[in-house]
């Protein structure tokens, strides 16, 4: 590391202005782990070059400093690790793939318009086809109270057989109806992933949850001190689970999805390598695997008046009733 100067030169930057690690951290809203790493040069242990050079940026404009010198030293460092070209994408490939991206979208959006017209004329020729509107008034309905509320009313039907005197049997039939309150929920597409997965393992996890070769994500959690989390592994029901200081806990799935709340009170892994924060919030919206991040939107997990919670998606379709 003594050929390294990066983070040397951070460092006495923020030294020179006598100003502590965790005052940085606040400023800029950049982990404490990641600036330590920083300072270390422990590039092994932070993400992708694009990342690092947002971070170098961010604090030298807090220092007050120019970014150039900084940015050169990183430069320097990367091409000494072999780094430098591992994470880099050439500005022509870079306008390539998003020339390709603006190509695929072209027919979703026809598609997309294709389904809005035909939805149009249906709800247009739904309003004069007296067969239409009774099979709407036999379906579940939604009153809406305001713009932003809906109330779904569900329908449950019980049959009961009767036998008579005469041998026949007849069969009465009841309507029970349940009102569940559906508030609306702005949700919001996810950006850029505000986590990242270091690339040495670490001895904290036990060697049964290492497997970096399998399809499945491994997800084991450590806590510090009080945190809780809430998360749904593939298809399966959506749990929640509080934790205390000592105590562990493994999940295991194709897709894996949490909420997690006092994060700074957690040390989370997975595959056997350590997740690790950019920013300093305590509640952190976590998808693995990590490239389906922003395929997905936020909040990942919501409440309905009766304290049933449902996934972002099953919501949705609620509230589109």
């Amino acid at each position: 590391m003594e050929d390294l100067k990066t983070g040397q030169y951070l460092r006495k930057l923020r030294e020179d202005k006598n100003l502590s690690l965790k005052e940085i951290a606040e400023k800029t809203r950049i982990s404490t782990k990641v600036l330590e790493n920083l300072e270390l040069s422990n590039f092994s242990n932070l993400p992708k070059k694009p990342y690092i050079i947002g971070f170098i940026k961010n604090v030298c404009k807090e220092l007050g400093v120019d970014s150039s010198e900084a940015l050169s030293l990183l430069h320097h460092d990367l091409e000494t690790l072999g780094l430098d070209k591992k994470n880099d994408t050439p500005i022509y490939e870079q306008q390539k793939n998003n020339s390709l991206k603006s190509s695929n979208k072209k027919p979703i959006i026809f598609l997309l318009l294709t389904t809005l017209g035909l939805f149009s004329l249906y709800k247009i020729l739904s309003k004069n086809d007296p067969k239409l509107i009774n099979q709407k008034t036999k379906s579940t309905k939604v009153i809406t109270s305001t713009t932003l509320y809906k109330r779904v009313i569900l329908s449950t039907t019980t049959s009961m057989k009767i036998t008579t005197t005469s041998s026949t049997t007849t069969s009465s039939t009841t309507t029970t109806t349940l009102k569940v309150s559906v508030p609306y929920v702005k949700f919001k597409p996810l950006l850029d992933p505000t986590f990242y997965v270091t690339q040495n393992s670490s001895d904290e996890v036990p060697d049964k949850y290492k497997d970096s070769n399998t399809a499945y994500q491994q997800v084991y959690f450590k806590a510090s001190n009080k945190c809780w989390i809430r998360y749904k592994v593939d298809s399966a029901n959506i749990k929640s689970r509080s934790l205390k200081s000592g105590d562990t806990f493994f999940i295991s799935g194709r897709k894996v999805f949490l909420a997690v709340g006092s994060f700074n009170n957690l040390d989370l892994y997975l595959n056997g390598k350590k997740v690790e924060s950019t920013n300093n919030q305590s509640f952190q919206t976590i998808i693995f695997p990590i490239d389906e991040y922003t395929n997905h939107y936020s909040p990942l997990f919501v409440d309905d008046d009766l304290g049933q919670t449902y996934f972002y998606k099953d919501y949705m379709k609620l509230m589109s009733l």
